[in-house]
């Protein structure tokens, strides 16, 4: 199975392409201003010494540290799929068990990638054979992944005629309630794509007026309690200005971007090469500062990529590395 943050990485370059170019119109627009300036000064600082706060009106993320909820409720197991388990986890969502409103949420996120997939393709690569060269190990992974799509597809279209679910509110809610998968999700911007395709609609949308102005300290405080999700989004956003509407909200920086590749690397123990041109005081610094982030927020432990999994591509790609959602995992 190929590294997943590479594999983030290539689909974080290929999404959202169309809407483009509709990203530098709210950019250049006074709240989008705003949220740069804001980010450019957190950028400027040492990130291990910002606080996060929310503002009135804005996605609140203050308090991500608070104690845990004491409810005895168990998730219903992550195999199950979505039409055996929609009712329990609604009626638990309802009654305000987060980890239930969590679980829903990415489930109902994930079901709208699934169905704008096209079934009959789904249903060919179930038999479509790997390339000659390919290892036996390469076809099963294949087999696998395409057996999980095509049943999460049949799962979800079961669940069309239920009662109408908003997703969405159900993420934004279960960020707020400071659930990390839905954390991650929500700030990414993953829902817009999910809801939008490659529409702009998304621009009259009340939520992306709310997502815009908490996703970044959003990610900051997920990567915060641990994420190495967050940390490889801020990667990408620090260091590439195309792609995900994400990266729209992080003012490019080279150091910070660096800081943040070094931050990955330590908690997979992998090397990472500085970026050309980077002084030496300036690398010194920020391999200074990513060591004290993965000591604080990391625990100092190394994490083996194979036992790595990543909500937000179990989202986008639901035969890829599956995820248990919203429990308990970072």
């Amino acid at each position: 199975m190929g590294p997943h943050f590479k594999k983030a990485a290539v689909a974080l370059l290929l999404i959202f392409i169309a809407a483009f170019l509709a990203v530098y119109g709210w950019r250049n627009g006074d709240t989008a201003t705003s949220a740069k300036s804001t980010d450019k000064k957190n950028a400027s600082a040492n990130p291990v010494d910002a606080t996060l706060s929310g503002g009135a009106g804005k996605t609140d993320i203050a308090g991500e540290h608070a104690s845990q909820s004491t409810s005895s409720y168990q998730l219903p197991p992550i195999e199950m799929p979505i039409n055996e388990t929609f009712d329990q986890l609604k009626l638990a969502s309802d009654k305000g068990e987060v980890k239930a409103t969590c679980r829903l949420a990415l489930e109902l996120i994930r079901c709208q990638f699934s169905l704008s997939r096209d079934e009959k393709k789904l249903e060919a690569a179930l038999s479509e054979e790997a390339p000659p060269e390919a290892s036996r190990e390469t076809q099963n992974y294949r087999d696998q992944a395409a057996l999980a799509d095509y049943q999460v597809f049949q799962a979800c279209k079961k669940i069309t005629g239920k009662k109408s679910v908003d997703a969405v509110a159900l993420l934004e809610k279960s960020a707020n309630q400071h659930q990390l998968d839905a954390m991650v999700v929500w700030a990414s911007g993953l829902w817009i794509e999910a809801r939008y395709g490659y529409s702009t609609a998304y621009l009259q949308d009340p939520a992306f007026d709310r997502w815009r102005a908490s996703a970044v300290p959003m990610m900051n405080a997920a990567m915060q309690r641990g994420s190495l999700d967050a940390a490889a989004e801020l990667w990408l956003a620090y260091k590439y200005d195309s792609g995900p509407l994400f990266r729209g909200l992080v003012r490019n920086d080279a150091k910070q971007a660096y800081i943040h590749l070094l931050l990955t690397g330590l908690i997979l123990n992998k090397p990472r090469t500085p970026p050309p041109g980077m002084t030496t005081a300036d690398i010194l610094d920020a391999q200074q500062t990513a060591h004290k982030m993965f000591q604080e927020w990391y625990g100092g432990i190394v994490t083996e990529e194979q036992n790595i999994t990543s909500a937000r591509d179990s989202v986008m790609h639901a035969g890829d590395e599956p995820h248990d959602f919203c429990n308990g995992s970072p």
